[in-house]
């Protein structure tokens, strides 16, 4: 405080090293998954496992296994999850029932996805560092840019039940489903399923920070997975991922009863495809080694994300094949 009160340091420096310590946090979390999930297959390779449905087991070591990330304090001006989603809501309830891909699908799918219809209008973008007095460079400048077409997106996060059964219909061997490189790439690394999923005995287990559980009792929550993944299932329903403008679109126009969007703020990371753009004065290697056209843009939040990161204009960015990440997806369809 001495240092900032005497000119020695600036408040942006301040923000800047909070908000980089926030994402680390988060970025440890995906390891912490990966180490339960190993534990978790440890334990399940004993003779005496009994993989019974419902059944969860907590892959830690104690019983206080749950991560929390404290608050800290921040100048910066953001908007929370909950102002977000107060001040973009809209009425009108514009319910498109649509397949689920049944023909492509196999016939097998659960349920039916329900599409909301999305007016096209121009949207504005990123941020102005002025009004707010510190942003990443992955935030500015603030443009505006226009959806040109009506669309469709889906009323709900694609969940767990879901993606379950394009995991059992051996999508994941399926070539037609899949970009060429996706393809190989995950034929020569042998998934067959999510990352942060484990096949025992024939079952299928979801982990998460704290815990892991047979796939029937997380069945109607959000599935995680890849960009890639994510784009391979839109496809196999007639569908894709949605890109930047049209999230920002979606936020403008939001639907009461459209979950995948009031949940694209505060509890997933929607994926989307964009163009990252100029780097920042304060920390020109932030984001200039990601402007290599192989990375793509995630929006939103995950339940780990700090509070303080909650806002519209931040974007964070991943390889369409890293599988780490805490991101859900919905669906995406031109009218």
């Amino acid at each position: 405080m001495e240092a900032m009160d005497d000119a020695r340091i600036s408040t942006g420096l301040i923000n800047l090293a909070l908000e980089h310590e926030y994402m680390h946090l988060e970025t440890l979390a995906y390891v912490l998954v990966q180490e339960g999930k190993k534990l978790f297959e440890k334990k399940s390779s004993n003779k005496g496992f009994n993989a019974l449905p419902h059944r969860m087991f907590n892959c830690n070591n104690n019983n206080n296994s749950h991560v929390e990330i404290n608050s800290g304090t921040t100048m910066k001006k953001k908007l929370s999850a909950a102002a977000l989603k107060s001040s973009i809501y809209s009425s009108g309830n514009n319910m498109v029932p649509i397949s689920n891909g049944n023909a492509l699908m196999g016939g097998n799918v659960a349920a039916e996805f329900h599409m909301v219809q999305i007016s096209n209008g121009n949207v504005m973008m990123g941020g102005n560092v002025a009004d707010n007095g510190f942003m990443w460079d992955n935030e500015y400048p603030q443009f505006t840019t226009h959806v040109s077409d009506k669309f469709l997106v889906s009323s709900e996060l694609v969940s767990v039940r879901d993606f379950l059964t394009f995991v059992k219909e051996g999508r994941y061997e399926k070539e037609e489903f899949w970009q060429p490189v996706d393809f190989k790439f995950f034929k020569d690394q042998g998934h067959k399923h999510p990352t942060t999923w484990s096949k025992v005995h024939g079952e299928y287990y979801v982990h998460s920070v704290d815990s892991t559980d047979h796939w029937s009792k997380v069945a109607d929550q959000p599935v995680v997975v890849s960009l890639l993944e994510a784009e391979a299932f839109c496809h196999s329903v007639g569908c894709r991922i949605r890109i930047e403008s049209k999230y920002h679109q979606i936020l403008l126009s939001m639907q009461p009863k459209c979950t995948s969007c009031t949940q694209m703020a505060g509890n997933g990371h929607p994926q989307f495809f964009s163009h990252f753009l100029k780097p920042m004065v304060e920390y020109p290697e932030y984001s200039s080694d990601f402007f290599n056209n192989s990375h793509y843009v995630l929006k939103g939040a995950s339940p780990l994300t700090h509070p303080k990161m909650w806002c519209d204009s931040f974007r964070n960015f991943y390889k369409r094949q890293y599988p780490f990440v805490f991101a859900k997806f919905c669906c995406c369809k031109n009218m």
